[in-house]
């Protein structure tokens, strides 16, 4: 039985922390997400705001 509980503790930490850690580095993982995606023309006048 002590194992199940500390299996239900861990699975409710990692669907609370990777969530919470995902937002926290918003700011880091999304402009390089965006330069993957938008087109050249778009990449370079948001860098240029970004500067």
């Amino acid at each position: 039985m002590k194992g199940k509980y500390k299996a239900a503790l861990a699975l409710l930490l990692l669907l609370i922390l990777v969530p919470l850690t995902l937002l926290m580095t918003l700011g880091l993982w999304v402009p390089t997400l965006a330069g993957i995606w938008l087109p050249v023309a778009l990449v370079s006048p948001w860098k240029k705001v970004r500067a």
